[in-house]
């Protein structure tokens, strides 16, 4: 069973250079949770699922707190966050995207993390 936040934008210093990291960039995530009980789909019950808003309230956290140099460490943090939010989730995966310059759409990396 799969959950998705499509297009999340966040702030983030993210950067190789002190200069590249001085001031937050705006990051695109797609997120994809697989959770491993589809009791909510039968319960409709929240208590039964992964709290989506928890979810941003994580994401929201790692990135104003922390600073990054690679797009590769940045996912692997926000992954383990998710992760550990419930036992309900048995891996998160997340595309995350960021501009570099004018003449291409961006940079990207996607990983799965598991527990």
């Amino acid at each position: 069973m799969l959950i998705g936040i499509e297009e999340l934008q966040v702030s983030v210093r993210l950067g190789c250079t002190p200069e590249e990291r001085a001031y937050p960039q705006i990051v695109r995530l797609d997120i994809q949770l697989l959770l491993n009980d589809p009791s909510s789909m039968r319960s409709d019950n929240l208590n039964d699922t992964v709290d989506y808003m928890s979810v941003l309230s994580a994401i929201e956290k790692v990135t104003a707190e922390g600073e990054f140099s690679l797009l590769e460490h940045l996912v692997y943090t926000l992954g383990t966050a998710i992760l550990s939010l419930s036992p309900r989730l048995d891996a998160v995966t997340i595309a995350a995207q960021k501009r570099i310059s004018p003449l291409a759409k961006g940079i990207s990396f996607s990983a799965e993390i598991k527990r």
